[in-house]
């Protein structure tokens, strides 16, 4: 199989994919963490819900502009495992939460977190099927 040479620009979104990667694993500790010690990591969590959404739009914008540049570009990291975990985990949390009768809740940033991932899910999944049509 041939494999063609890398570019600047993979280099760049290798760079934001592994960005990604890392804060997304920081989030989750930071979310778990703040979720079972009843909100004694605010300060943590309120950075993460604005920081994390803008790097994980910077990796998909990245990613999906160069879907639409050239045609040979092909997703390896699997979004719908993803937005699956995330769903899960804030699933788990609203559980908890209504099972604890409010001891432990579910903060606004995680909340607002997982919409971001969603929303951007969605967003790029809809730009793969229109890439697709072309």
């Amino acid at each position: 199989m041939f494999h063609r040479k890398s570019t600047g620009a993979d280099q760049g979104l290798l760079f934001w994919k592994r960005m990604v990667n890392g804060w997304s694993l920081v989030a989750f500790m930071i979310f778990v963490l703040h979720f079972f010690s009843r909100g004694y990591f605010k300060i943590a969590d309120s950075l993460i819900s604005v920081l994390y959404p803008a790097i994980l739009t910077i990796y998909t914008g990245q990613k999906e502009f160069s879907r639409w540049r050239s045609n040979h570009f092909s997703s390896r990291f699997f979004g719908e495992w993803f937005v699956l975990f995330w769903t899960l985990v804030f699933m788990l949390f609203v559980i908890v939460s209504v099972l604890s009768r409010g001891t432990y809740q579910v903060s606004l940033e995680m909340t607002t977190t997982y919409l971001a991932v969603v929303t951007i899910y969605a967003v790029t999944l809809k730009s793969k099927q229109l890439h697709s049509r072309r």
